[in-house]
């Protein structure tokens, strides 16, 4: 097992403690066994929220839209078919129907990529919907 002092765990601790995320688990495999095994930070920024553990499960339903849309935006832009600066607003009109936000208009493909857009980060859209909701008794 790599101590604390390894270059990784550092980065992932630096980055814990400048809120790039409010906790990050690492493990690295050699051979059959955990070379490195590190959680650092809390599930959120709550000051009341539980401290990850080398044991916390995680959901990582998310990590596929990740992987999905890096690799898709990799291999777009390498066979010049995607222009990372070009606003999203011109080749998806949806993008800007229903919000009343001006800073859309400008928002590019580098941006969304890049989390630096400035659009709000989270939704809740569960809240708003009128739709039947999914129900395993029914």
């Amino acid at each position: 097992m790599l101590g604390d002092s390894s270059q990784i765990v550092k980065i992932l601790k630096d980055a814990v403690a400048d809120r790039f995320f409010p906790c990050a688990c690492l493990a690295v495999g050699l051979r059959d066994e955990f070379a490195t095994l590190y959680a650092a930070g809390k599930f959120t920024y709550a000051l009341d929220s539980s401290a990850v553990t080398n044991d916390t499960p995680f959901d990582l339903a998310s990590l596929s839209k990740i992987i999905a849309t890096t690799a898709m935006a990799m291999l777009l832009y390498e066979r010049s078919k995607l222009d990372l600066d070009q606003p999203i607003a011109q080749i998806l009109s949806e993008f800007l129907t229903g919000e009343n936000d001006a800073r859309r208009r400008s928002v590019t493909f580098r941006m969304l990529l890049s989390h630096s857009s400035g659009l709000p980060a989270h939704r809740r859209f569960f809240e708003q919907t009128t739709a039947r909701r999914y129900s395993p008794s029914a």
